[in-house]
């Protein structure tokens, strides 16, 4: 039963990504994944319920991986890096189409990710600019409350872009390391090439 509603989470999921969520119904969902509607219909009574569960399951992975990060990181430019590539890795399904018919066709979906942003996401990030000017690795003249509204900005236009859909990873990619590289000090650049050498030194 487990492996039944991820797989249509998981399908559901990829059809959103790519067609969008207006564009994908039920039954393409249901031909996606080799099962009838009235199995669809057992695991969600709509397509409402499971463009909410996709989205409040991201949100909730990502608020924990932020948890885990603010207590095993060892300093800020590590911790927000790690934090931008798993952005990179693990949000795929919020593509330019996807955040249109999010906010166009499901607003009470899209104001959970509003909420999320404002509660967890920019606070998280303003914390670690003011860790990383505390610290000695981030320029002493920022300003940590703009950086962290100007990033989610960027963000926001990048989700825009329908670049994003066939070059979402290499897009993302370049914006979190411009971002980064742009807020770190000599010391703190020093650090990222640290880290970067110890995360490749088994290839």
């Amino acid at each position: 039963m487990k492996n039944k509603l991820q797989d249509i989470i998981n399908t559901a999921s990829l059809l959103f990504a790519g067609k969008g969520i207006k564009k994908t119904s039920v039954d393409l969902i249901c031909h996606n994944c080799g099962i009838s509607k009235k199995t669809f219909y057992q695991y969600f009574p709509d397509k409402e319920t499971i463009v909410n569960e996709i989205v409040k399951k991201a949100l909730v992975n990502t608020e924990k991986h932020i948890d885990k990060l603010r207590k095993i990181m060892a300093d800020a430019p590590t911790e927000l890096s790690t934090f931008f590539m798993y952005m990179q890795c693990n949000l795929s399904v919020f593509t330019p189409v996807f955040m249109s018919d999010l906010m166009k066709f499901y607003p009470k979906v899209y104001d959970l990710m509003l909420e999320s942003k404002k509660s967890k996401f920019l606070p998280f990030f303003t914390e670690n600019v003011k860790r990383g000017i505390s610290e000695g690795y981030y320029r002493k003249s920022l300003d940590a409350s703009i950086t962290a509204a100007l990033y989610f900005k960027q963000l926001d236009y990048a989700l825009e872009d329908e670049i994003m859909l066939s070059e979402k990873f290499k897009f993302l990619s370049y914006i979190n390391s411009f971002f980064l590289h742009g807020i770190v000090n000599r010391t703190g650049a020093e650090v990222l090439v640290s880290s970067f050498d110890e995360d490749n030194s088994g290839l």
